[in-house]
């Protein structure tokens, strides 16, 4: 399937906008998830911070043998359920507060934190979710570029863990373990039509890992006719 036939993009201007006519989850964060995703295929995932479930649908599309467990402690999910009813036995939604959510030694291959962004609960929901994730797996942290969730990503640097970056998009920063290796996955990123329109570039960050950067001009990420042009012209 193609990223500009997905539910997730055709559905897209019914969610909440945040910038322009971009809904919650930016057009160059979903594309890139999106192909992280369908490459790997995880099976258990763990979303925090889920409002309206557009993130979650792409997830599902994505990778449809998915399970998903999602926290929020707001319920916003009428419009997931209207556009991805087929998947609602595969999605268990937890409407509490992240922090004081049981984890039950549950593990998980895919998380994503995107709940609350202040320094103590973005450092609480980070640090209890590295136990639960398998070493193959992928920890997404949303929001990055925050005072308080790039403090708390500072205290996970500072533990000097196994667990480090090694990509970047708009929002979203994704952290693997260090023994395990992505190099046919990023270097597809260079290779790939969305490389016509998206730039891809490896930086060094203060900590001297390599990451791979993926970002666009302001247009095509605040007026979608403009991202979904390009989509349609390389057929992505």
């Amino acid at each position: 399937m193609k990223f500009k036939d997905t539910k997730f993009w055709k559905t897209y201007p019914m969610y909440d906008h945040i910038v322009n006519d971009s809904s919650m989850r930016s057009t160059v964060d979903s594309i890139i998830l999106w192909k992280l995703l369908q490459q790997y295929q995880f099976k258990n995932f763990l979303e925090i911070g889920v409002y309206q479930g557009l993130t979650t649908g792409l997830m599902f599309e994505s990778t449809p043998d998915a399970i998903i467990t999602g926290i929020d402690i707001k319920n916003r999910l009428s419009l997931f359920y209207k556009n991805y009813s087929e998947y609602t036995n595969q999605f268990t939604f937890f409407n509490q507060p992240s922090q004081s959510f049981d984890f039950n030694n549950s593990m998980y291959d895919f998380i994503l934190i995107d709940g609350n962004h202040r320094y103590q609960e973005a450092k609480t929901d980070i640090f209890n979710c590295l136990p639960c994730l398998n070493s193959a797996g992928i920890l997404a942290i949303d929001d990055y570029k925050m005072e308080g969730v790039a403090n708390a990503i500072q205290d996970l640097y500072n533990l000097k863990t196994d667990w480090v970056p090694f990509l970047r998009s708009e929002q979203i920063e994704y952290w693997h373990h260090r023994g395990y290796h992505r190099d046919d996955f990023l270097d597809s990123l260079f290779n790939d039509p969305i490389s016509k329109f998206i730039f891809i570039r490896n930086e060094i960050d203060n900590n001297k890992n390599i990451i791979c950067v993926a970002k666009t001009v302001a247009m095509l990420t605040d007026q979608t006719e403009y991202f979904n042009m390009a989509l349609t012209h390389y057929n992505i």
